[in-house]
């Protein structure tokens, strides 16, 4: 299938919110188990490693879907998973509150990054680079902004200066931009690869694949469940 053919296969609005969901389902749950791991191996480059996760996971969502805009209701599907914790650990919600908000602004932005590409993304690599390394531009400069306050930790709070943003910039920004601008391109190849063996199983097997992702789904939920459970 070229890439001709491929603008010719929309998800409809039902299936793309399904697998938005599913996707903001799999997108919390890798960082559920990917955020511990990385702050005992490379805790300096924790953010900039689940940024470019996050982006993976919107980027294989773009690959099988075509629908930008739904990028956002992945994102508050994984703000919901974030959030998991707070009835089991009886904590605040602010506790979850920033990392929420930068979820929700990657979602936001890598959103209007690609509306603004437009089919380029789909057709040339280099604006999926491209795209991978502006969306955290935006997203990051606005989390310093909307971050210092909504409820900025003590560490946001060491930027709050006259050159604050420069040197969040540098410490966070560009990181999380150098990450994704490789972990986007990447999460839209890995969908690409699977793209016609879902468009396939979604036209010919309509309810075997709402049911396996509403499964799938039920999973991810059941496991991170599981996870702030054990924490406690």
């Amino acid at each position: 299938m070229n890439n001709n053919d491929i603008m010719d296969y929309p998800s409809s609005a039902k299936i793309t919110l399904l697998l938005a969901l599913l996707i903001g389902s799999l997108w919390g749950l890798s960082e559920a188990l990917a955020g511990p791991v990385i702050r005992a191996a490379a805790a300096p480059l924790r953010a900039a490693f689940l940024t470019g996760i996050g982006m993976a996971w919107l980027g294989f969502f773009l690959a099988l879907s075509r629908r930008p805009l739904f990028l956002i209701i992945a994102a508050f599907t994984t703000m919901a998973t974030m959030h998991i914790s707070v009835p089991v650990l009886h904590c605040s919600f602010l506790c979850k509150a920033n990392s929420s908000l930068a979820v929700l602004l990657h979602g936001v932005s890598c959103s209007i990054v690609v509306l603004t590409a437009g089919k380029k993304f789909h057709t040339m690599r280099s604006f999926r680079i491209l795209s991978g390394f502006t969306a955290p531009l935006l997203s990051g400069t606005l989390f310093f902004y909307l971050g210092m306050k909504l409820a900025p930790c003590t560490y946001l709070l060491s930027f709050n200066h006259s050159s604050g943003l420069g040197s969040f910039f540098i410490q966070e920004i560009l990181p999380w931009s150098l990450f994704s601008m490789v972990f986007l391109p990447a999460g839209y190849w890995a969908g690409s690869c699977i793209m016609n063996t879902v468009i396939s199983l979604r036209e010919r097997k309509t309810v075997l694949f709402v049911t396996g992702s509403l499964a799938a789904i039920l999973i991810c939920w059941i496991a991170l469940l599981f996870i702030a459970v054990s924490v406690s």
